[in-house]
């Protein structure tokens, strides 16, 4: 079965040995060059007790290789293809006019992982090698010229040759590799879909901000970055069996659109709202991501699932070869080849999208049109305001009549009030902007059919309230149903009556009414019932849509300005000078309405809040890849390491992706089991511990994926340090701040976030958990004396 990524090790054998043989001892002398690792703990005479004979049975030979990882990660399977890589590229020192090194490397992870295990010399069988060339093909826009390739098994050097004399003639360099990235993220990094989207995840009690992140989705989770290239991973949404995908509909909001939603749920957990760029790009999204989940919940991933299912139409081309030929073959593949295509994202297509963006250009399907959708909302607020004659933010029933009456609409005052009811108001005093906004999307700029349809609802309530109350009784209500209904019986009117929740006078009003009918949509299923007040270019929908269309915009400031003149106008004076006044545009104009306080906090205009930071460049940090072992974090000898005090705020504490756990904030997502503790730090923590030989040996900093809650008991309570590397210009930049924490108020510090307590005092409460591993490092000076370097402890300094 094709996938296994350890046959790295089988290919550098091959090519090692004078025999061209994957031998004990030729695989042996490649694993024991994994030693370099820190993770892998390799014992040439256990190696020599599991293997006797000259034939190593990969399965076998899979089983010791886990089994001698301290660590089973992805970084560490990297490195040891890599390593395979570069003995085989120097034992076989060949080229081709069209591939550059790392991409004939990309095509080696590649066809390894597509190799049949057992196969002498490593090779892949036909079926396989076409797939991957007619994915190659596909990826560049190209065609397969001349025949596929024809022998039952293929090896590497004849999969380069084939593709430098057929696929990639007349290909231009950027194009092949373009292409080779496609596949090797999809098949090696199994990278199902990466692209840049808007997000927002449900942390606190509301929602947190609007971001655009570049996501990759991988078979066990969506990572998302601040940056395409060298980005840094700003969080992770885990995709397991209980994870639930949902296409959600477009949202409207005072802020704006936001169009082609997707929603992942890890519930009670995590919630994770995206927005893609186009229908499209939604559908696709979706379907990747589902595909995670079901592979998840079958135990497998996307990549090993599709290559299962190549392996089965191999076996099935085996069986009916002989009656169905080639062709059909052929036809097979091409159902399977648009997978890669349809899990993947070209690299030229998110140029485009990156270009357009940075020219400033707009399409109808952008997800968050917000030039072309503030215009929107600034004519519906202008008209809004124009309504709005006393300036309070709300339209009440006469405000709303009058308004009706100035465009010419000839409608029965009684007819006008089951509009303005429809709108729904919201307030004692009126209609909200938000409230009309909402009734304005859908009946005003809806369809047609749906304003015919309030239309005749309006006017069947007018025929059923004969005495003109406003409200209908059930004498009133039976007359009209029975009208409409000859055969309904005393019992079914009451059951009817009923439901609709009559007030204790007895009496129905119009959104009860509405609902009802509604409901019982046959009643008036002749378009014309009812309609009998003018038509439909008398209604007020229609007149609310022309005038909508004539409304100007930019009028809105003007409007806004008489509105606050007061406040733009304000002036203070004391002992004759000027002490006080108002800016001359207002900031800010808000309608009545609900709003969270972080909404109303959030003002755009303003920089973004950072605290005071060291910035601290050309640092390298290196994991030790042990557990219980530090590494070294590792500092020029030149560079000034003082780090700067400030408060933790809400505000200060976002650089570095942590929060102070406040009252209104509501769910974070917690992947391990965490204990809470109390932890004393004695004044001589530092000294005696953190900086001992016999204790930890040295000051430092760690990450880890486990989430932390730390909250001073004791006013003096030290300084409690976080951090983030930065990458600029190629180079890693650290910043730090020391933070002082007010008492009995706790920080959230996210998983993997760069931190330090080494420096605390007096008891906290910690929650942290004990089943992940701790990416600790130390602090070190790299001292350079002529040729010789040493390496020398220390610990920040605060100012």
């Amino acid at each position: 079965m094709p996938g296994e990524w350890l046959m790295c090790v089988w290919h550098a054998a091959e090519a090692s040995d004078k025999s061209g043989r994957a031998t004990t001892t030729s695989i042996r002398n490649i694993t024991e060059s994994f030693s370099q690792f820190a993770a892998f703990d390799f014992s040439r005479e256990h190696y020599k007790s599991l293997f006797r004979g000259n034939t190593v049975h990969f399965d076998e030979y899979k089983r010791f290789v886990l089994d001698e990882l301290k660590t089973k990660s992805t970084e560490t399977a990297r490195q040891i293809e890599e390593t395979c890589w570069k003995i085989y590229d120097t034992a076989t020192g060949k080229r081709y006019l069209r591939l550059t090194r790392d991409d004939t490397g990309r095509l080696w992870f590649v066809f390894n992982r597509l190799a049949a295990i057992g196969s002498h010399p490593l090779a892949t069988t036909k079926t396989h090698a076409n797939w991957l060339c007619e994915n190659l093909a596909d990826n560049m826009g190209a065609a397969i010229q001349g025949e596929v390739m024809s022998n039952s098994w293929v090896t590497f050097d004849d999969l380069l040759a084939y593709l430098n004399k057929t696929i990639f003639v007349g290909v231009t360099t950027e194009s092949i590799h373009d292409a080779i990235v496609v596949v090797y993220r999809w098949l090696v990094e199994e990278v199902m879909r990466a692209g840049w989207l808007y997000k927002r995840t449900r942390k606190h009690a509301n929602w947190t901000n609007w971001t655009r992140r570049w996501c990759v989705l991988s078979a066990n989770g969506l990572n998302y970055f601040n940056a395409e290239t060298n980005g840094r991973r700003m969080g992770t949404v885990a995709i397991c069996r209980s994870s639930v995908v949902e296409a959600l509909g477009d949202t409207w909001s005072l802020t704006g659109r936001r169009r082609y939603r997707l929603k992942v749920s890890n519930q009670p957990y995590l919630e994770i709202e995206m927005c893609a760029s186009t229908d499209p790009d939604k559908a696709e999204w979706l379907t990747a991501l589902r595909e995670c989940v079901e592979s998840a919940q079958s135990d497998n991933t996307p990549v090993g699932l599709l290559l299962k299912q190549l392996e089965e139409e191999r076996s099935k081309s085996e069986v009916d070869r002989e009656s169905s030929g080639p062709a059909v073959a052929r036809q097979r593949l091409q159902t399977m080849h648009g997978d890669i295509r349809r899990m993947t994202t070209k690299k030229t297509h998110t140029d485009d999208a990156q270009s357009k963006e940075t020219r400033g250009d707009t399409e109808e399907g952008c997800a968050y049109d917000n030039v072309t959708f503030s215009v929107e909302t600034d004519k519906l607020k202008t008209m809004f305001i124009k309504i709005d004659k006393n300036g309070n933010g709300l339209i009440d029933e006469d405000e709303f009549a009058a308004f009706v009456s100035e465009l010419g609409v000839n409608m029965p005052r009684a007819e006008l009030d089951l509009v303005y009811e429809t709108i729904g108001p919201d307030h004692p005093n009126g209609v909200s902007f938000d409230k009309f906004m909402q009734y304005f999307v859908s009946f005003v700029m809806g369809e047609d059919s749906c304003a015919e349809h309030e239309a005749r609802l309006r006017a069947a309530f007018l025929k059923a309230d004969r005495d003109g109350s406003g409200a209908v009784s059930f004498k009133e209500f039976a007359t009209y149903l029975m009208s409409k209904r000859p055969h309904i019986t005393v019992n079914d009117l009451l059951d009817d009556f009923e439901k609709m929740g009559a007030s204790e006078t007895g009496m129905i009003e119009y959104r009860q009414f509405r609902q009802f009918m509604t409901r019982q949509a046959s009643i008036l299923s002749n378009p014309g019932d009812e309609l009998e007040v003018g038509d439909k270019s008398e209604k007020p929908e229609a007149c609310l849509r022309g005038y909508y269309s004539q409304v100007n915009a930019d009028d809105l400031k003007t409007l806004l300005q008489k509105r606050w003149k007061a406040f733009a106008s304000f002036k203070r004076f004391g002992n004759q000078n000027l002490v006080m006044k108002g800016k001359k545009d207002i900031v800010e104009d808000l309608m009545p309405g609900q709003y969270s306080l972080l909404d109303l906090a959030c003002f755009n205009d303003l920089p973004p809040i950072t605290p005071k930071h060291a910035v601290i460049k050309n640092v390298s940090w290196i994991s030790s890849g042990v557990p219980g072992v530090s590494g070294r974090i590792i500092f020029l000898d030149s560079g000034d390491t003082t780090v700067p005090v400030d408060i933790a705020t809400n505000e200060h504490l976002a650089y570095y992706d942590c929060s102070l756990a406040t009252g209104n904030q509501m769910q974070v997502s917690l992947l391990y089991r965490h204990g809470l503790q109390d932890f004393t730090y004695e004044n001589n923590y530092l000294q005696d511990y953190v900086t001992h030989e016999q204790g930890a040996g040295g000051a430092g900093l760690e990450t880890h994926e486990f989430a932390h809650l730390d909250c001073p008991l004791d006013e003096d309570a030290g300084v409690f340090v976080i951090g983030k590397l930065v990458t600029v210009d190629g180079g890693n930049e650290l910043h730090l701040t020391a933070f002082k924490v007010p008492t009995l108020h706790t920080i959230y510090v996210a998983p993997d976030v760069i931190h330090s307590n080494d420096y605390l005092k007096g008891t906290w409460r910690t929650m942290l958990s004990d089943e992940a591993n701790i990416d600790h490092v130390q602090l070190v000076y790299r001292r350079r004396n002529g040729k010789v370097e040493s390496y020398e402890h220390f610990q920040f300094s605060f100012c």
